[in-house]
């Protein structure tokens, strides 16, 4: 329509960087979304800017841990065993009880988000394996405090966020 504000506007990264003060209000107090892209390249890739806020509050809502649990009591485990699985990750943790089990699954899940955190195109491979598991570990690394040690406790009420009813 002629005269409509583009409600997604893309700036070259030379006046993302001049304007910065600008671009930065925009986002987090007018909770616009901003396209940044190098202007002097034919195709330039697109880089978002949305606000954080807005970015946690998708992910919580449609990126939610589930938990799976397997007990095993057997010739090689006599006491018994708990195995408890996220299948947003597809990683485990195990132990004699169940907090022991979710314990070994929290230091799994920081573990691999970590890991994965230290390289993500190297970790992920393709936009699609990075759509599938990214949102998870972004929630965790979201825990994460300001002497970069992660809550174990945090993460095992993130992972077991549905088992708590917390389907809000």
């Amino acid at each position: 329509m002629k005269g409509m504000e583009l409600f997604m506007q893309t700036w070259t990264v030379a006046k993302a960087r001049d304007n910065f003060t600008e671009l930065y209000r925009n986002v987090t107090d007018n909770w616009n979304e901003f396209l940044v892209a190098h202007g002097s390249r034919k195709n330039p890739k697109q880089m978002s800017l949305v606000p954080t806020d807005f970015l946690d509050v998708l992910l919580d809502k449609y990126f939610r841990f589930a938990v799976e649990w397997t007990y095993t009591q057997d010739d090689t485990a006599p006491q018994g065993w708990w195995t408890v699985w996220t299948p947003q990750l597809n990683l485990y943790g195990d132990g004699l009880t169940k907090e022991a089990a979710l314990h070994s699954l929290a230091e799994a899940v920081i573990d691999e988000a970590s890991y994965a955190f230290r390289d993500l195109r190297g970790y992920f491979g393709s936009p699609e394996r990075f759509a599938e598991k990214f949102p998870y570990f972004r929630r965790v690394a979201r825990l994460q405090d300001e002497a970069g040690h992660f809550p174990i406790e945090k993460v095992i009420a993130l992972l077991t966020e549905s088992e708590q009813g917390n389907n809000s």
